[in-house]
């Protein structure tokens, strides 16, 4: 039976408190342009905006990738 609460992200990266969007594509495969739109319109994951640094928190990140899984298996 599988484990409906299990985590699709990988629990190594939990010692990053922040991201770059570049981080961000690499772990959830989200585009940049993507990101970039998404931040655009004031969608998407939020973010924190220092000077010109965009950064995610991680925590935020988590958050959004495990509110949109989709288990084929429960449904």
């Amino acid at each position: 039976m599988p484990d409906n609460n299990a985590s699709c992200i990988n629990p190594d990266l939990k010692h990053f408190k922040f991201l770059t969007s570049r981080q961000v594509n690499e772990l959830t495969g989200i585009a940049l342009q993507t990101l970039a739109n998404a931040r655009h319109r004031r969608m998407g994951i939020p973010y924190c905006k220092v000077g010109g640094s965009i950064r995610y928190p991680l925590a935020d990140v988590l958050k959004f990738m495990e509110l949109h899984r989709i288990d084929p298996e429960a449904m």
